[in-house]
């Protein structure tokens, strides 16, 4: 009966301990031009003494469009694993200001130059930090999608033919 309740009490720390840090994306640029920057909101949750240290944009093989991986001259830092879906890429990794423990957090993609059009799916991890204890990471998946807007008929090759015309 002692064992039961040792796990049943290591089990509920752990709960309560996922319990306690989240993130969530409150809002995220769903379709952009390709080299237009990628801008999400996201809100963070962590218990007293940690705060929001860092966030990682990683891109698995099976996220994005098959030709992102050349085009960005990435090929070597993909992971390598026997089964593709999980091989993976961190794409970059930037550091909040220590001083900033605001659990209210915009993040940018800043560039996408030279990313194909096309569906994309990353993770974005935060590590969350507290001096002496162990980082701890949350993740959430996003998706948007990368794609030149549509032509208006003003832009299309036949109005300014038309133009030309009455002129």
């Amino acid at each position: 009966m002692k064992i039961l309740s040792i796990i049943a009490a290591v089990f509920s720390f752990c709960i309560l301990s996922a319990a306690d840090f989240s993130v969530e994306v409150t809002k995220i640029t769903e379709t952009a031009a390709p080299g237009k920057p990628i801008e999400m909101e996201v809100t963070l949750a962590c218990p007293d003494g940690y705060r929001p240290a860092a966030w990682v944009l990683t891109a698995f093989r099976n996220g994005v469009p098959a030709e992102f991986p050349a085009a960005l001259n990435l090929e070597s830092k993909f992971s390598k694993s026997k089964n593709p879906q999980w091989s993976y890429c961190n794409i970059f990794t930037k550091w909040f200001r220590k001083s900033d423990n605001s659990l209210q957090k915009k993040l940018v993609i800043t560039t996408t130059d030279k990313w194909p059009e096309g569906d994309y799916k990353f993770t974005v991890q935060i590590i969350f930090r507290k001096s002496g204890a162990k980082d701890k990471y949350m993740s959430k998946k996003i998706l948007f999608t990368l794609e030149k807007p549509a032509e208006t008929e003003a832009e299309s090759p036949k109005a300014e033919e038309k133009a030309g015309d009455a002129a």
